[in-house]
């Protein structure tokens, strides 16, 4: 198929032009497609789970995270996460901090939760991890929205990926509801 695209493109130096511009566009393309449609779509599926949205570092550097809070669980931090820039590495799972800048932690009220983790994980935790950032978190399953392709972008547009997100946070709502309340 790339053969066929390149032996296309090079019939013009018109074409030749065109593809490049529209190559060079790309970073600009995404840009309007995170800011412009996922993110509002992100805080309308907060308000709609009636979640607080939260996000952190710029959607184009590494660490890239967005969040939900959860004030009827004690401000319970549902939480996705991009290890790497370019929308690479994309975990989940129910985050420690409120505000992940790094001279401003506001430690969620958890300390007991570290302790709970096998009792409230129960058959389900050796499919997740845990660490001093993350109660607990995996990484995205499918691929595709794991490490961003064509397919993610695309998906942001007619609103599959969104759906995909609902469902996560559906799946770490359930993880939550058995945590004791921690006063």
């Amino acid at each position: 198929m790339s053969q066929e695209i390149a032996n296309t493109i090079m019939v013009s130096e018109e074409s030749i032009n065109s593809a490049f511009s529209i190559y060079c566009s790309i970073d600009e393309l995404k840009k309007k497609l995170i800011n412009e449609i996922f993110v509002p779509q992100l805080k309308e599926l907060a308000n709609k789970k009636e979640l607080k949205f939260n996000q952190c570092n710029n959607p184009f550097e590494q660490y890239w995270n967005f969040r939900f809070i959860d004030s009827t669980k004690n401000n319970m931090i549902y939480a996705f996460e991009f290890q790497k820039k370019d929308h690479k590495e994309l975990l989940y799972g129910i985050d420690r901090y409120i505000d992940r800048k790094p001279d401003n932690h506001k430690h969620q009220n958890t300390a007991d939760i570290k302790t709970q983790y096998d009792e409230y994980m129960g058959d389900n935790k050796e499919n997740w991890k845990k660490n001093d950032w993350w109660v607990i978190y995996k990484y995205i399953e499918k691929p595709e929205y794991k490490d961003w392709s064509q397919v993610a972008y695309v998906d942001i547009k007619n609103g599959k990926l969104i759906e995909y997100i609902e469902k996560k946070i559906s799946e770490l709502q359930s993880i939550a509801k058995p945590i004791r309340e921690i006063g």
